[in-house]
């Protein structure tokens, strides 16, 4: 892994700005909101070409599933505790028996 200190708000914005055509392509409005404490950083020491992957696939996934007129809702949050990262769509969801599994591909032990 190759970890280097990046803005994550920067990173998701990005990501999504890179998605906005396939999104406007499928009639889906996608949108990002990126909320910190004042003072807060959003600096964060990762493997950035991994999470950026990971962003790219749930926002290509979540526009995927979505209808068209839907809505693909990002959300950057941060706290004195630390920095979170939703993605929530209108789309059909993914199927209960699969949920715990779709990191498995990210844990190293995987």
């Amino acid at each position: 892994m190759e970890f280097q200190t990046v803005d994550l708000g920067k990173m998701v914005r990005h990501a999504v700005e890179c998605s906005q055509p396939d999104a406007r392509e499928r009639g889906v409005d996608l949108h990002v909101t990126v909320l910190s404490s004042p003072g807060q950083s959003l600096l964060i020491s990762v493997d950035a070409s991994k999470v950026y992957w990971a962003l790219a696939n749930l926002l290509t996934n979540a526009i995927r599933h979505t209808p068209s007129h839907g809505k693909v809702e990002v959300l950057v949050s941060a706290d004195l505790e630390g920095i979170e990262v939703r993605v929530r769509d209108t789309g059909i969801g993914i199927d209960r028996r699969r949920q715990g599994r779709i990191f498995d591909k990210f844990n190293p032990h995987y």
